[in-house]
């Protein structure tokens, strides 16, 4: 097929916009390989709903279609929309993986080979054509790659496109013009063109500038130009200038502002006579003021000049202050007699100054400064409502404080007397029922009482219903205030503290993963080499398989963990653990997964580490025990059906099997086979016992329900079409999928298991029952109790014959006439016999017993005749009728017991096995059944086993498959026969039965069925020499290996610069090499070579071709030659007639090659 891209108009779609097919184009192994631009933008290819604004587009492909959808706005025919494939080759990802001892299949060989094949159809595609053509994208060229032109003449001389190596991104633009390109050093005419002279130089003579420039002259820096009509700014003159522009006066009489003066004029003029200088400032570094006295300065005279007349003052040492100026004086005595300070402010004395008071004017006792009218501090006596002494002592007058003199809120809690009794009339008005409360202000409101409790006016307060919540119960939050009391109630995290607190004192609770990592030292962290760590500690091993046990229920097999040798003892274990009793093995030794919980005895740390005690706790069930448990549950719920009962005929019907017949209300179990007159029977129960009707709740008899569905948890129950009366939980036996639930009592809890009573005719679940489940309620009646009669209250009349007990006879009343030939002896009265009582006889009132007592045995001797233990059912067992031994039922079953478990039962159509049948245990001993006698499994008897006197079987009769299998992988399934060195093992079904797997002679061989006849022919055959098909025995035909994996690509030259892919497949000495990489910036032009195949290849003139591509030769025919016994790899090209090396320094190089290898 094909394997190209297809182009579509927007409106070439399927019939659906956007939706477009690329059927007969190319094909994909995924979606993802599927590629679609949009007018040559690609677009985003996604698994999940389209997001229909996304840009760019996004799509989805449906590759078993072979159609793609674009998301966004209908596409139109003005559109361009291309669909191509892109081939994953990953790192690499093959369609089909293979490991050693896998198959080899021509479809998984094939899905190889066609991913490397459409990705070099891909490769092949995308190329550029010698021939031309028109390429879509972008043009990515390697690292020193040029582009080469060879003109119109096929010769020696073509122009190469090359590019310095860019620093940075670079973008070179062709105008969009027909136009001729300039070069860097070709004579060229610009035309329209704008040089930037900031970043460009222009070069040439001034007459040829004056040549190019048509509108003015140019003039040279260095020759002889007349300027007319310019402006000089800021000129630099190196030479003599002159002109009438120029005036050389030495009076300066023209006072020109037009003029320049030259320098000997102005020298003239400044040195003739005196000038004034106004606004200048004289320079002290070039010039020098004389007849000034040595350290001293000039005071100008009254006209404010500097001349003869100005005195000359000394210059102190130091900074001279200036009269004006602002300056800080340091170290300084102003004389306050003969100088005036003035305009002191409060910020021109420091904060630091403390002023003492001795400097302030005298202030008489106990007066106080106060500022006047005139604002001035003036000293007054203090008067009126306080009064205040010379030592600052401030007294309140009496009755000064009136209302009128207290602030808002000035009284605060503190200056009312704790006995101060401010009467309640004092307060404003409350309205009735209302309360004082502080609101949002802190300001105390009438509020009426609202929410979770009212309050009347009398004070009585009223909780609402459904309004304490447990978080409102005043609770004791914390272990340490848990005080066993019967009316508080513990937060969960004060439960959880107490029980941490209580198992860190106690120890806490240590697990551990077998019986040989015992804790090195005692458990009770308090415990220490004079302080005794507490007994009882719980420590749990996970798995304590391998612990043995002895007679006295001691284990000492047990070790501290590192310790090495047996230092723990565990005793205390129960008989049923104990070796040799009841039939335990010698020793007694715990299986696998068995979990076990010991606890500490008070031993220091020296005690135990001579020898740590334990006590045995408790034993915990397997996990395969559980596994048991439920598969028994489940063979349970096979046999037991609710609905509709089945016809007596129908082949689902096993041999008692239940059936709760939901319309009929009644209990039904089978009898017999259904295809030899097996029928249902109604089961009837002593006693009041009633199966129930159970339906939704709040529904009629005739109502909806019962419906599962993992959140309906209340259902009715039905005594027929009345609502069932039921007193406790404990009167229903509720059966929800197989598994009785606990009846509870007391209020409804989520928490608890199973069922509480809902009102008197239905049933509330702990846990909604889930979607799909089965139920059956059944309804014991209550007991009846009879009373002992009143004294006195029995007459003759009432009294049967033989009632009279010894002890109601009074003594010597009972004559010889009143005895009968027999000797009849009231319930309880016993005859006895032997000097200890040893054997007696008697009835209880219930039962007949004859009873041997002190440990005698009883012997039942018939001697040579019959012995008749008749009775409706017979029972042996135990003292106290705590263990059964056999259990024989009139027209019923017969039972065999073994520990109190059953083992055997008759039944009407044989006999029940519970547990395994084991034939010649401590001996020697068959289980033989007759010809045609089945040994079957399942409950429709699935499994079959027998011999039909010709063959034996092993027959799947049921559903499902058969498996024969180690179920824990430690050993091999054998199928052997004795037969000569031969041995085949068929696979038949009607009229096919001629194909065999099998051995022959060291061979594994499989035959199958020859096509339209009744024979076979050998396929496979498999010795040490490898793997033959059909007849063929050829060695060298034969297949020894097969394999897969990648390699590592070494040249010549060194590691390629990137290697994509590089794999092989090996099928016998047969090896496909594939790779696709960069080969190195260096290679060889003249011989490039890769050095690294797999394999060596074999010698002796085995060569080997192989496809390859490069796209610096798209030209020539590329091909890889793999040479005669090496591991070398050479990559050629054909020009014409002429083999050459191919030059691939920095080319993506892609080739698949197979050879040969020894």
């Amino acid at each position: 097929m094909a394997h190209t891209k297809v182009t579509k108009t927007g409106t070439q779609n399927t019939g659906t916009a956007n939706t477009f097919s690329y059927s007969g184009s190319f094909n994909v192994f995924k979606a993802s390989e599927v590629e679609v631009e949009l007018d040559n933008v690609k677009l985003t290819f996604t698994t999940s709903t389209i997001n229909e604004s996304a840009s760019p587009r996004e799509y989805t492909v449906d590759y078993t279609a072979k159609t793609i959808h674009i998301g966004g706005a209908d596409l139109a025919g003005t559109n361009s929309v291309t669909i191509q494939p892109v081939t994953d080759m990953g790192a690499p990802t093959p369609r089909a993986t293979y490991s050693p001892g896998s198959s080899v299949t021509s479809e998984d060989l094939n899905n190889n080979q066609l991913q490397l094949m459409r990705k070099a159809m891909e490769y092949d595609e995308q190329k550029l054509s010698s021939r031309g053509g028109t390429m879509t994208g972008n043009l990515h060229f390697g690292k020193n790659i040029d582009i080469t032109f060879e003109g119109a003449s096929d010769d020696d001389y073509e122009t190469t496109l090359t590019v310095t190596d860019p620093t940075a991104d670079r973008t070179v633009t062709l105008p969009n013009a027909t136009d001729t390109l300039v070069g860097k050093a070709t004579t060229d005419t610009l035309t329209n063109k704008t040089v930037a002279l900031g970043s460009n130089t222009v070069s040439g003579t001034l007459a040829q500038f004056n040549t190019a420039v048509t509108d003015a002259t140019l003039v040279s820096t260095t020759g002889s130009e007349t300027l007319t009509n310019k402006t000089l700014t800021s000129p630099v003159l190196n030479s003599t200038i002159s002109g009438t522009s120029i005036k050389d006066e030495d009076d300066m009489s023209s006072n020109s502002a037009t003029h320049l003066a030259t320098q000997q004029s102005i020298k003239a003029y400044t040195d003739s006579g005196s000038q004034t200088l106004t606004n200048k400032t004289i320079s002290a570094d070039s010039n020098t003021l004389s007849g000034i006295a040595a350290s001293s300065f000039v005071v100008s005279n009254s006209s404010g000049n500097i001349d003869g007349s100005a005195s000359q003052k000394a210059i102190p040492s130091g900074t001279v202050v200036g009269h004006t100026d602002s300056q800080t004086l340091t170290n300084k005595s102003i004389d306050s007699d003969n100088n005036t300070i003035t305009n002191i402010v409060n910020g021109d004395i420091k904060s630091s100054a403390a002023i003492e008071f001795t400097k302030l004017e005298n202030l008489d006792s106990a007066k106080i400064l106060v500022g006047n009218s005139s604002n001035k501090a003036t000293e007054v006596a203090v008067s009126g409502d306080i009064t205040i002494a010379n030592n600052g002592v401030v007294t309140i007058a009496n009755d000064a404080v009136g209302a009128d003199q207290l602030d808002s809120n000035a009284v605060v809690n503190d200056s009312v007397a704790s006995g101060a009794g401010i009467t309640l009339n004092k307060l404003e008005n409350v309205s009735s029922g209302n309360i004082i409360v502080g609101n949002g202000s802190n300001v105390p409101t009438s509020v009426a009482m609202t929410g979770d409790v009212a309050i009347a006016a009398g004070g009585a307060t009223t909780i609402q219903d459904n309004s304490v919540e447990f978080s409102m119960i005043g609770c004791e939050q914390t272990a340490g205030n848990l005080s066993n009391s019967d009316v508080h109630l513990p937060t969960s995290a004060a439960v959880v503290n107490y029980i941490t607190d209580t198992l860190t004192s106690a120890g806490s609770f240590e697990v551990i993963a077998d019986e040989l990592n015992f804790p090195a030292t005692h458990p009770d962290p308090k415990a220490s080499n004079s302080i005794a760590g507490i007994a009882g500690m719980v420590v749990s091993i996970q798995n304590a398989g391998g612990l043995q046990i002895n007679s006295s229920g001691v284990a000492t097999n047990a070790r501290k963990a590192g310790s090495g040798s047996d230092d723990i003892t565990i005793n205390g274990f129960p008989n049923s653990m104990r070796a040799g009793v009841n039939g335990n093995p010698t020793p007694y030794e715990l299986s696998d997964e068995t979990g076990l919980l010991v606890t500490t005895t008070a031993q220091t740390d020296t005690a135990y580490a001579s020898g740590a005690v334990y006590e045995f706790h408790r034993v915990f069930v397997k996990p395969a025990d559980y596994v048991q448990l439920s598969d028994d549950i489940n063979d349970f719920n096979s046999k037991y059906r609710v609905g509709t009962k089945t016809a007596n005929n129908d082949s689902s019907n096993d041999d008692g099997d239940l059936f709760f017949d939901t319309g009929a209300n009644k209990m039904y179990v089978y009898d017999g086979a259904y295809n030899s007159g097996g029928e249902w029977k109604e089961v009837t129960s002593a006693g009041d016992f009633k199966f129930l009707t159970v339906k939704d709740h709040d529904q009629s008899s005739g109502g909806s329900g019962p419906t599962f569905n993992g959140s309906n948890e209340e259902f009715d129950l039905f005594d027929g079409s009345s609502d069932a009366s039921i007193n406790s939980a404990a009167q229903l036996i509720v059966v929800l999928n197989g598994v009785v639930q606990k009846p509870n009592s007391g209020t409804f809890s989520g928490s608890e298991e199973g069922f509480y009573l809902n009102d008197t005719h239905g049933i509330k679940f702990c846990d909604p029952p889930p979607s799909g489940s089965t139920l059956f309620v059944t309804q014991i009646g209550s007991a009846v109790t009879l009373n002992e009669p009143a004294d006195n209250s029995v007459s003759e009349a009432k009294i049967q014959t033989g009632a009279v007990s010894t002890d109601k006879i009074a003594d010597d009343s009972v004559t010889g006439a009143k005895l009968s030939n027999h000797l009849d002896l009231p319930d309880n009265n016993t005859i006895r016999f032997g000097t200890g009582n040893d054997l007696s006889i008697f009835h209880d009132g219930t039962y007949n017993w004859i009873d041997a007592v002190n440990n005698h045995p009883l012997f039942l001797r018939a001697g040579t005749g019959d012995m008749y233990l008749q009775g409706s059912n017979l029972y042996l067992g135990n003292e106290g009728a705590t263990k059964q031994y056999i259990d024989c039922h009139e027209n019923g079953a017969v039972e065999l017991y073994h520990n109190n478990s059953k083992k055997l039962e008759t039944v009407t159509g044989g006999v029940y096995v519970y547990g395994d049948v084991v034939a010649g245990v401590g001996g020697t001993g068959n289980f033989s059944i007759g010809d045609s006698q089945k040994i079957m499994a399942g409950a429709s008897n699935d499994l079959q086993l027998y011999h039909d006197g010709s063959n034996s079987y092993i027959v799947q009769n049921g559903t499902g498959e058969l498996y024969i299998r180690d179920a824990d992988n430690s050993t091999a399934v054998v199928i052997e026969s004795t037969h000569g060195n031969t041995v085949y093992q068929k696979f038949s079904h009607t009229g096919h039965d001629n194909n065999f797997i099998g051995y022959e002679d060291d061979h594994f061989v499989v035959y199958t069925k020859n096509s339209g006849a009744d024979s076979h022919s050998k396929r496979i055959n498999v010795d040490q020499s490898g793997l033959a098909f059909n007849a063929d025995t050829a060695a060298a035909n034969r297949l020894s290996d097969y394999e897969r994996g990648t390699w590592t690509i070494n040249t010549d030259e060194g590691s390629p610069d990137h290697t994509f892919s590089a794999s092989y497949v090996k099928i016998g000495d047969s090896v496909t090499v594939s790779c696709y990489i960069t080969c190195p910036t260096s290679s060889n032009g003249n011989n490039f070579r890769i050095t690294s195949l797999p394999f060596t290849s074999k010698g002796s003139a085995n060569y080997a071709i192989g496809a390859a591509y490069t796209q610096v030769h798209t030209t020539d025919n590329v091909f890889v030659q793999i040479n005669p016994g090496n591991n070398d790899l050479y990559v050629y090209k054909r020009v014409g007639n002429s083999v050459t090396f191919a030059d691939l320094s920095g080319a993506y190089l892609l080739f698949t090659c197979t050879y040969f290898t020894a």
